[in-house]
């Protein structure tokens, strides 16, 4: 329809503002990452004006941009006074309210996918040993957190299968072109790769 017409013509607008990043929509609002407030932080705003309604973070920096719908709710990265040190959090856009996830002072959290169900998030950090990131597993209606793979250096999730029965993962080795992928099966635990044994300089 025409509002629909008129909502999009701004969202491409607002898309174009090098300082603001669209997550999604919220009915007839945009959820948006903007640093309009001196820090970066999610917003939401009106698609049909591009007014801002309400922050709905913190006053502490969304990491990054990565955020992750979650049914209608958002999980999305924290820190602090730039600090790098991303905790991880859960919106909840009904309630206007911000629930930490998963925080651990001290230890990275890079958020990965989140199931197509939108009930578990993937996520790598360094909690069991400061030097390597393992990929881990965590349900957001109970506290059950798991590590899933844990092969050393850099490993992150990339993305679930449609049905969640499996998890694309990757990681970096010690040299920088040191790379694997493999599809990860979370009832088994067996791991499938599928980039070469030997990459010859290749990234994945």
């Amino acid at each position: 329809n025409c509002r629909h017409g008129l909502a999009l013509e701004r969202v491409a607008e607002i898309a174009r503002c090098p300082k603001i990043a669209v997550v999604g929509w919220l009915n007839d609002d945009l959820l948006v990452r903007s640093d309009r407030g001196g820090t970066p932080a999610l917003w939401i705003v009106d698609a049909l004006t591009g007014s801002f309604k309400i922050s709905l973070t913190p006053d502490a920096i969304v990491g990054m941009t990565r955020t992750g719908w979650a049914g209608n709710d958002v999980v999305f990265e924290l820190d602090h006074d730039g600090d790098e040190l991303h905790q991880l959090h859960w919106l909840h856009i009904d309630r206007r309210r911000v629930t930490p996830l998963v925080v651990e002072p001290g230890v990275i959290h890079d958020l990965g996918p989140i199931s197509p169900d939108g009930t578990v998030i993937a996520y790598s950090s360094n909690a069991a040993d400061s030097a390597q990131f393992d990929v881990h597993l965590r349900g957001l209606a109970e506290a059950a957190d798991r590590i899933v793979w844990s092969p050393g250096g850099y490993a992150y999730p990339a993305a679930f299968s449609p049905d969640g029965a499996l998890l694309v993962v990757g990681r970096i080795g010690a040299r920088s072109l040191e790379t694997q992928l493999g599809i990860l099966e979370l009832a088994t635990g067996q791991l499938n790769l599928i980039s070469p044994k030997d990459p010859d300089g290749a990234l994945w």
